[in-house]
């Protein structure tokens, strides 16, 4: 750590105890297989050598980012697998490879670009601290639980994203869910929108058992 700011250019873990720093600098590999890391901001960033990749990998291992905003970029890669990702920032995906396949994610906002997909496995919830919102420009594909809560922003589907839910629950409340690209939910998931709006080209496919309009 140098000016408090923790910088992995290598292959960084953390299988015990707790890591904390003012902000932390990925360009290789930081990986939490047992214990936790606390960031007040967090960059990564990609270079000709390697793929930045954030791996959380253990059910004790958390990983908190007391900032703003940060950015997941193209050419990078997020994955987790158990334990958690815990932030009130508003977080933009970019890259193609933000994976979780079990654990839990919350974040204040997300703003997901277009060319840009997450899978999730686990339960991913969007805080919506404040007046945050969320925009879906990639692809995002849920087998698991989606909660959008709080604050009083919208969780926007743009024209060129999608939306599918697989999972047992998407439920949004308050706020609006604005369509303009395409949402679909298919297999036993349940479904709560508290406002729905339409723009023109939006999609609503559903082959669900339940759902409610608040």
């Amino acid at each position: 750590a140098a000016d408090n700011v923790f910088e992995a250019t290598a292959a960084i873990t953390v299988n015990g105890g707790s890591l904390s720093a003012g902000s932390a600098l990925v360009k290789g590999l930081l990986q939490l297989g047992g214990g936790s890391a606390s960031f007040q901001g967090l960059s990564v960033q990609p270079v000709v050598s390697s793929i930045p990749e954030i791996k959380v990998v253990d059910a004790a291992s958390t990983l908190s980012v007391n900032a703003a905003a940060f950015t997941i970029p193209t050419n990078s890669r997020f994955t987790l697998s158990a334990g958690s990702l815990s932030t009130p920032a508003t977080v933009t995906v970019n890259t193609n490879q933000f994976t979780t396949t079990g654990g839990s994610v919350s974040v204040g906002g997300l703003m997901l670009g277009e060319g840009a997909a997450i899978s999730s496995g686990g339960n991913f919830a969007i805080a919506h601290v404040g007046s945050n919102s969320s925009a879906l420009s990639g692809r995002f594909q849920s087998t698991a639980n989606v909660q959008v809560t709080g604050g009083s922003g919208s969780f926007a589907i743009q024209s060129t994203g999608s939306f599918q839910q697989t999972g047992a629950l998407f439920a949004a409340t308050p706020g609006t869910v604005v369509i303009a690209g395409n949402f679909s939910s298919s297999g036993s998931a349940q479904l709560s929108f508290p406002c729905l709006s339409f723009s023109p080209g939006g999609r609503l496919l559903l082959a669900v058992s339940t759902v409610t309009f608040r």
